[in-house]
């Protein structure tokens, strides 16, 4: 990982220029592959990367253990909202998982499902990322309003493909993308949504922390780049005032009347003085 330390909103609408300049000129130059990046705004700058599963105190759980919770939480969640939810039986999840090599897999059963769950604050094994990094910046700045204690955020930057394609072996982790076309939440389209998930076999397959991924990684590295701007966060007017001129707010993100309360109070409450742009 690379850590890039900025002062200003300014500095950091370079950097992503520099980044993205450079990432073209190592696609055109060489003819390597290498991925779009994905986004991510963290309040405070010490975070890790940690799914809310992780967060919820569960490092590493098989990749059957978790569906098997999943599938219980289907009842609950189909009585509720009356949606019906096509996801395998838990013997048919099984055998799909012996078929199929895990590392290798463009698709997943209940996908979908999982980014539904995901977004109504189930425990996910599933780390979530945005094409717009401003939408990541959006994040990164109005979770800090929620802690005097944090200093600076963080907006983070990854490519999973950054040389000649991937190499994978299933005697080390790896970390999978999951991409944007699934029919799921409205808010994943709305906040540009994809997901990466981190896997390892032991016994069986199973899902593990993405940071196992970068503690030992190597400066340079065709996989697995990951860029880190951190950015005070005494700038928080300025970014959300800038953020808010270009319609990113809580309201069009999520699209809630709990989000439209959030965006009415930041604007009345925060951006009202004169901002500078």
């Amino acid at each position: 990982m690379r850590t890039i330390n900025l002062n200003t909103w300014q500095e950091f609408q370079e950097g992503l220029a520099a980044l993205e300049v450079s990432l073209a000129k190592r696609r055109s130059e060489s003819g390597l592959s290498v991925s779009r990046p994905m986004f991510r705004g963290h309040a405070d700058h010490s975070w890790e990367l940690e799914t809310t599963l992780e967060r919820y105190g569960v490092q590493e759980i098989s990749i059957q253990d978790y569906f098997h919770l999943i599938f219980n939480a289907r009842h609950y969640v189909e009585s509720f909202t009356g949606r019906r939810w096509d996801i395998p039986s838990l013997d048919q999840h099984k055998q799909y998982l012996e078929e199929h090599d895990t590392l290798m897999i463009p698709t997943y059963p209940a996908y979908d499902y999982m980014i539904y769950l995901r977004h109504h604050g189930f425990p996910s094994p599933l780390l979530d990322w945005t094409y717009s990094p401003y939408v990541a910046a959006f994040f990164a700045f109005d979770g800090a309003a929620r802690s005097p204690k944090f200093e600076r955020v963080a907006i983070l930057a990854f490519c999973d493909r950054y040389g000649h394609g991937r190499f994978t072996t299933s005697a080390r982790p790896e970390i999978q993308v999951r991409g944007p076309y699934v029919t799921t939440h409205p808010r994943h389209f709305r906040q540009q949504s994809v997901y990466t998930n981190c896997i390892l076999r032991k016994e069986e397959w199973g899902y593990c922390p993405h940071e196992v991924i970068f503690r030992d990684q190597k400066e340079e590295a065709d996989q697995d780049m990951l860029w880190k701007f951190t950015l005070p966060v005494g700038e928080r007017r300025q970014v959300l005032g800038y953020l808010e001129r270009h319609n990113v707010n809580a309201c069009s993100l999520f699209d809630s009347e709990e989000s439209l309360m959030s965006t009415i109070a930041t604007r009345e409450l925060f951006l009202k003085a004169p901002l500078e742009y």
